[in-house]
């Protein structure tokens, strides 16, 4: 029974596509895009890791909340200043979702076709409020972090030199 369970669950993996994408996730999508980065696991496979700087509490309060929000399970870790990092900092280890039994987790899997820092072509089947959840996490990562003070405003500005994403 375990083990026919573990076989439907991995069968059933898929990616979704941008009209089943919830405002978090796409939320979730943007900040990756923005301060996010994918390791490659000594013992093989993949973890999505999101920065960010101690300094920005309201950004980290907004992380945990789309993390939540989305049932994507995650390791959040303390990091100390350092010779590249100028503030302490936390992390967050989001699995890929796609093992069995006791490393089974509600992984990222499903939205792995749009997390390229280059952005991708399924953004163009996003509707009005799915974008502007994407930007707003883009604007989180890379745009002025003093701004979540006060909730997401209507008018954002965003610097990226990534002349594909834009």
């Amino acid at each position: 029974e375990i083990t026919i369970r573990r076989l439907e669950r991995k069968k059933n993996l898929r990616y979704k596509n941008p009209n089943e994408l919830t405002l978090d996730e796409c939320k979730l999508i943007g900040f990756w895009i923005a301060d996010g980065t994918v390791n490659n696991l000594s013992k093989g496979g993949k973890e999505y890791v999101l920065c960010q700087s101690k300094t920005y509490p309201n950004i980290i309060d907004w992380i945990d909340t789309v993390l939540t929000n989305t049932n994507i399970d995650y390791i959040k870790r303390v990091r100390k200043k350092s010779k590249t990092a100028n503030n302490d900092y936390y992390t967050w280890h989001i699995p890929r979702g796609t093992a069995g039994g006791s490393q089974e987790r509600n992984g990222i899997y499903h939205l792995e076709t749009y997390l390229n820092k280059n952005g991708s072509e399924f953004f163009w089947g996003l509707d009005e409020k799915q974008f502007d959840a994407l930007l707003e996490g883009i604007c989180y990562g890379d745009g002025f972090h003093h701004q979540a003070a006060n909730g997401f405003p209507k008018s954002v500005r965003i610097t990226n030199t990534n002349h594909n994403l834009i």
